[in-house]
């Protein structure tokens, strides 16, 4: 059996990330001059050592794997004994890839997106289940989060790292392509087809999610209580808390949590929120990495799958749900939704807390939470 990267460290998860990287589909981390930006969401969460006034805490053994184009990480407090449960869990992830993966042209995902338009494909019934989520979500949002959105991502260069500004009638004919509707779940036989030529699942902004909350799964039949597991710089779920770090109580009490920070989307080398989570997980998206200017005008990665445009009026969306797809899923749905669409669903599920971040006119960044109490987190 493999033996998982380790390395002991007093890293924390509550700075930001360093300005000059991007995430590439294909290779990782790279130097922004030769990057890929990728279809999932932007990247926000980040590490660094503690801080003076953090010396309180507990030094942590993390454990580190390659899957899905970014580092899953998973993160326990020294005192936890090492567990062969971690490499089942990077198996799992591995086993995942190799299902989810649009990048491989062997992966069930790629064999549906090649046959469904000429025929029903049966799928296993955890993938049909996954289909059936997030159709869900595409209702939930009224079309903001869209697995069948990725030729529009294509459309504007962001699959090859060209950005390009796309003719209308290129946009208008892509458009035909987009839209949960074109995707025929049949319940009875279990198979997926597609009703339009062109049409195509990507899972690029759900599928770390997945990832992580099946880890969870796994873990939950062990007897270890405490851990933070990454997909990227862009999901994370905790569990339990890192030693000396607490959650404060309105009633005096003290709980075990996990620090998480949050970086301008702007000016990522600058940590913007500190919040600690424990028993939940946070997704982010934003538009700090993956962009391109064209005449002055600045565009980003996500694209609103009804428009055809890319969104605009928010910076980043960090949403904080019980289940990691759940926030990963709606951080970028609330990115194309905005503000106003994003407070009537936040009213309508008080069980899902948001952090949006605006840029004001004088060049500040506004912060709007929402369904958050000010205990739930700090600015820097």
């Amino acid at each position: 059996m493999r033996t998982p990267e380790l390395r002991r460290s007093f890293l924390t998860r509550n700075t930001s990330f360093r300005n000059n990287f991007k995430y590439s589909v294909e290779e990782g981390f790279e130097s922004e001059k030769n990057s890929k930006p990728s279809s999932g969401s932007g990247s926000v969460l980040s590490r660094q050592k503690p801080s003076p006034n953090e010396s309180s805490l507990g030094p942590l053994t993390v454990y580190r794997h390659r899957a899905m184009a970014c580092d899953f990480e998973i993160s326990l407090n020294e005192d936890d004994v090492v567990r062969e449960e971690i490499l089942d869990v990077f198996d799992l992830i591995d086993r995942e890839e190799k299902t989810l993966s649009v990048f491989r042209s062997t992966s069930l995902l790629s064999r549906i997106n090649m046959l469904s338009s000429e025929m029903d494909v049966s799928v296993p019934k955890k993938l049909f289940e996954q289909l059936r989520f997030c159709r869900s979500l595409w209702e939930e949002t009224e079309g903001a989060f869209d697995i069948t959105s990725a030729p529009l991502w294509k459309l504007w260069g962001f699959a090859k790292g060209e950005g390009r500004v796309p003719t209308e009638t290129e946009i208008e004919e892509t458009l035909k392509t987009v839209g949960m509707e074109h995707v025929i779940l049949n319940e009875e036989s279990q198979t997926v087809a597609f009703d339009f030529p062109g049409v195509e699942i990507n899972f690029g902004a759900i599928g770390k999610g997945f990832a992580l909350d099946d880890a969870a799964f796994l873990l939950s039949k062990t007897s270890l209580k405490n851990y933070l597991i990454h997909g990227g710089m862009s999901s994370a779920l905790a569990f339990g808390g890192r030693t000396g770090d607490y959650l404060h109580g309105n009633d005096g009490s003290l709980s075990p949590c996990w620090s998480i920070g949050i970086a301008d989307p702007i000016e990522p080398e600058h940590r913007l929120i500190t919040l600690r989570l424990t028993n939940e997980a946070i997704g982010t998206s934003g538009s700090g990495r993956q962009y391109f200017f064209h005449q002055g005008k600045r565009f980003s990665h996500i694209i609103d799958p009804k428009t055809g445009h890319p969104a605009i009026g928010l910076l980043s969306v960090s949403v904080i749900t019980p289940d990691a797809a759940r926030a990963d899923a709606l951080s970028t749905a609330f990115f194309v939704m905005g503000v106003e669409k994003t407070e009537k669903y936040a009213q309508e599920h008080p069980e899902t807390r948001v952090l949006l971040v605006m840029e004001t006119k004088t060049g500040k960044r506004e912060i709007v939470s929402l369904n958050m109490d000010d205990s739930d987190y700090r600015t820097e």
